[in-house]
């Protein structure tokens, strides 16, 4: 997959640690939803949004840091949900 929009992408300039919390794939659920609000507010404003989203979701990115975004837990229920369709 072709991945131009990544030199577009915000968090490209900002402290991945803000999309990285502490702990990870749980960091929103143990350490509470404040953990990843300098990467909501950063993504709110991202050109890129969708296409880093999209390419999370195509690749199964799900279980760690911000994208598009989503939190972890978050592109977990979409992927829950499009499998549930399936089934």
């Amino acid at each position: 997959m072709e991945n131009k929009w990544r030199g577009s992408a915000l968090c490209a300039q900002t402290d991945p640690e803000a999309f990285f919390p502490a702990n990870k794939a749980y960091a929103d659920e143990y350490n509470g939803y404040n953990n990843y609000n300098d990467a909501r507010k950063i993504c709110a404003e991202c050109p890129v949004k969708g296409e880093c989203l999209a390419d999370a979701l195509m690749t199964g990115d799900v279980e760690y840091g911000m994208r598009g975004g989503l939190t972890p837990r978050e592109r977990m229920g979409i992927l829950a949900t499009k499998v549930a369709m399936y089934e």
